[in-house]
């Protein structure tokens, strides 16, 4: 199974970029994890509604999309998470 990380930050950017995980996950055998970066606690209801915006794109019934909020810099964390993960693809909108 392909493991692919996909963040996004909201942006009309970002939508590309799961969509482009949505068409990966109708051709491929996938994992997904959806992330996004938030810089601090006070963002974190903005945060969960990217995350749901960006999940909302899958087939509902995907139990194979794991959703995922870090807080920090975008560039360190997204990062920080590609080396947690053992993703064979990570894909970027912005």
């Amino acid at each position: 199974m392909l493991q692919v990380l996909i963040a996004t930050g909201g942006s009309d950017q970002s939508s590309i970029a799961v969509q482009m995980g949505v068409y990966l996950d109708d051709l491929l055998d996938v994992d997904v994890t959806i992330l996004t970066v938030i810089p601090d606690a006070k963002g974190e209801a903005n945060g969960g509604q990217v995350l749901d915006e960006a999940r909302a794109y899958f087939d509902d019934s995907a139990e194979h999309i794991h959703l995922k909020l870090r807080t920090g810099n975008p560039a360190d964390e997204i990062v920080a998470e590609a080396n947690s993960g053992s993703y064979d693809l990570i894909i970027l909108g912005e």
